[in-house]
């Protein structure tokens, strides 16, 4: 891929770079807060939440995040976030991809806790079970682009919704002892539809949504979005397993993680909803 990238991507344009107009300000208080807000998370369910540093540096991530939000609005000449110019969609569609990779982190680790811990499988055991995602998630990923020319994006992005709620409502109550192949092998076979078919429908669905000098980083936004909402999700079901653990077992504590992914996919759903609604309103999605 690198020689590939050296072969096709055209050389950027030659350009001076004006650093009074970077905004320092932004990347501080954006990167820190999201590092101590990502860290108070990811932290709590290892010690608790009754360490005092624990909602201390979620507190401070908070207000770091709300003063990068005020300065990128008010303040910044050139926002590394387009803030002002994120609509409602914008948001909507945002918030609809990171409900449904957050629920996918939950259900990927959870998943390997499960067959391990519980059904016994080796390690290697355990990547075998997942080892049908290497040709569904070939066929979904390969269909994507063929789809979004057929359907609206709206659509697409209901069923890649759809597909992680499905993924995940396989597994939720499974029992210990049923074979794979009766719904965790369908599990794995489903959830590759809302890896790969929430992705592109999310980037044209922001793109569509933001002005067009803030579309060129649509993908990028995106991007971040899908792997910073996975180690939030994460964080937020460790603490669900391991409150629901000590009440109740190490069992209903994954379980309990698995039903925080599925009502986060319950989320993603009703918002891909609301842009099928929409879009039958207009000529495009």
């Amino acid at each position: 891929m690198a020689v590939l990238s050296l072969m096709v991507i055209p050389a950027p344009v030659p350009r001076a770079v004006n650093n009074s107009t970077f905004d320092f300000a932004g990347a501080c208080t954006g990167v820190s807060g999201l590092v101590l807000f990502n860290f108070a998370l990811n932290q709590a369910p290892v010690v608790g939440w009754n360490k005092t540093y624990i909602p201390f540096t979620l507190g401070i991530g908070v207000m770091l995040l709300i003063a990068f939000v005020y300065l990128e609005m008010n303040h910044a000449k050139q926002a590394l976030v387009p803030v002002r110019g994120l609509s409602k969609e914008a948001v909507l569609a945002l918030s609809c991809i990171a409900a449904g990779w957050s629920s996918h982190g939950i259900w990927l680790f959870y998943l390997f806790q499960f067959v391990q811990r519980f059904r016994g499988s080796s390690a290697i055991a355990a990547a075998a079970q997942i080892s049908p995602v290497a040709i569904t998630g070939v066929g979904f990923a390969m269909s994507a682009g063929w789809l979004a020319r057929k359907f609206k994006t709206s659509y697409l992005m209901l069923c890649a919704m759809l597909g992680f709620f499905i993924g995940t409502l396989f597994l939720a109550f499974v029992p210990v002892h049923q074979t794979y192949w009766v719904l965790t092998f369908w599990s794995v076979v489903v959830m590759p539809i809302g890896m790969n078919w929430s992705f592109p429908s999310g980037t044209i669905l922001l793109s569509n949504a933001m002005a067009k000098e803030h579309q060129g980083i649509s993908a990028s936004l995106v991007s971040t979005v899908v792997n910073y909402s996975i180690s939030i999700g994460l964080g937020i079901a460790g603490t669900v397993e391991r409150y629901v653990s000590q009440k109740h077992g190490p069992l209903w504590g994954i379980r309990g993680a698995w039903c925080l992914a599925l009502g986060l996919d319950a989320i993603g759903v009703g918002i891909a909803v609301y842009f099928v609604v929409i879009s039958r309103r207009k000529p495009s999605s």
